[in-house]
């Protein structure tokens, strides 16, 4: 055995684990087929770990520029106000105006109508679990026909149809 391959031996603890179970030598034509061999697959090990580290930072590049498209951080103008504690300010604000008004406007008028029918809606999204889109969109319209509704009984006129 030659010095370089002596020292290849000595230096890797799985190339002597190898040859410490062997009772016999192999002879010293062998040796280089033996160190080549070791060579090549220590050789083929750092070529996968190279494509694995590169494989991996092209996954993490590509979820960092295509995540942020579908994740949206910023709410919309539509989602960040509080359609629904707007619309239960006006509701208060309406009933209000009616006690002022001594029930002269408490009766079942068309828009009553359509707020039961509006609150049916919203009933029925929110007991089939409904997205906060949906959600939202009807506390908007709700919000607005509530404030319909407020306008017109504050300048005491009287809705055939909104």
């Amino acid at each position: 055995m030659s010095d370089s391959t002596t020292q290849l031996v000595t230096s890797s603890p799985r190339l002597r684990k190898l040859l410490s179970g062997a009772d016999v030598d192999p002879p010293a034509a062998l040796w280089p087929r033996i160190v080549a061999a070791h060579a090549l697959q220590l050789q083929q090990r750092r070529r996968r770990r190279w494509f694995a580290s590169l494989a991996a930072a092209a996954c993490l590049l590509i979820a960092m520029v295509l995540l942020p498209r579908f994740i949206d951080r910023t709410p919309n103008a539509a989602q960040s106000v509080d359609w629904k504690s707007m619309a239960q300010q006006l509701e208060l604000r309406l009933q209000d105006l009616d006690n002022a008004q001594m029930g002269q406007a408490a009766s079942l008028l068309p828009e009553q109508a359509d707020l039961e029918a509006l609150d049916h809606c919203l009933q029925a999204a929110y007991d089939h679990a409904a997205g906060n889109a949906e959600l939202m969109s009807l506390w908007q319209r709700r919000y607005a026909l509530l404030n319909t509704l407020l306008t017109v009984r504050s300048q005491q006129q009287v809705v055939t149809r909104i």
